[in-house]
């Protein structure tokens, strides 16, 4: 490798000088160009971070909020913004001090919403990095995304944020705590807990069956079929736990909460 001096502010330039194998400091990128001026070109970044063997190296020198801001569809298309978020995903540092501006957490809800592959909620999971960080993602998004129409089977993503709800409410890998759980599924989220119909106690009846009885993984409930509704008891506690009815909630959880809280109508204990 041979050790560039060409012009920093210019992906194009920098994009020719991976391809062509030269070493370039990104440090001094960063402290000349990336620290006081935005990357604004998507596309030439992402074919740098293509090109690049360690693309850690570069991702690390770009400012949190820089990375945010490739991502969202305002500014990237969703194939290009898609490309990024699992290039950050793969290679970019977990630890980020921002309480917004999370790169890995937006990273995820883009795959989430844009990417066109066929995923599962194990492909979620482990896109993450696993439970722990599962958990942070979550409460981040359910704060934080402001992108919320999918342009990949909107159903389809609905029911798997659904399950990556349910599996981080069920896992005991990372202890969840009660403000944590109801958290969870009120604000922005709210809209998304149901009650399970008689199918799907079933289910979790067979599920929790063939639970290990020494610890109940996230990959444990990640694999096979994984309801996108809470067991009933955990559903309790969650209502339990919470203080006043949510307005975000369907109203069959607006009853159960009331009949739970003793603040319920004759015709809805009927």
């Amino acid at each position: 490798t041979f050790s560039w001096a060409g012009d920093p502010s210019s992906l194009r330039d920098l994009v020719d000088a991976v391809k062509r194998g030269h070493s370039v400091d990104w440090s001094d990128v960063h402290r000349k160009v990336w620290a006081v001026e935005h990357i604004k070109d998507s596309e030439l970044f992402a074919q740098l971070l293509s090109s690049c063997r360690n693309p850690g190296m570069i991702l690390q020198q770009v400012l949190p909020g820089n990375l945010c801001s490739l991502l969202r569809l305002s500014n990237t298309p969703a194939p290009t913004a898609v490309q990024l978020a699992r290039i950050i995903l793969q290679h970019a540092p977990h630890s980020c001090d921002g309480a917004v501006d999370k790169p890995r957490c937006l990273a995820w809800w883009t795959i989430l919403l844009h990417d066109r592959q066929e995923l599962e909620v194990l492909d979620l999971l482990r896109l993450t990095g696993g439970p722990a960080p599962l958990l942070e993602t979550l409460l981040w998004a359910r704060d934080w995304a402001t992108d919320r129409r999918s342009t990949s089977s909107p159903q389809a993503r609905t029911r798997l944020l659904q399950q990556a709800l349910v599996l981080i409410c069920m896992q005991d890998q990372v202890p969840m705590t009660l403000p944590q759980l109801t958290l969870l599924w009120t604000g922005n989220f709210g809209r998304l807990l149901h009650a399970g119909v008689a199918a799907q106690e079933e289910a979790w009846g067979k599920k929790l069956v063939d639970a290990p009885s020494a610890s109940k993984s996230a990959e444990f409930f990640a694999q096979g079929e994984l309801p996108n509704v809470l067991p009933l008891e955990r559903l309790r506690r969650i209502l339990q736990g919470v203080a006043d009815v949510q307005e975000d909630w369907p109203l069959e959880i607006q009853a159960l909460w009331r009949i739970g809280h003793c603040r319920s109508t004759a015709r809805e204990v009927s």
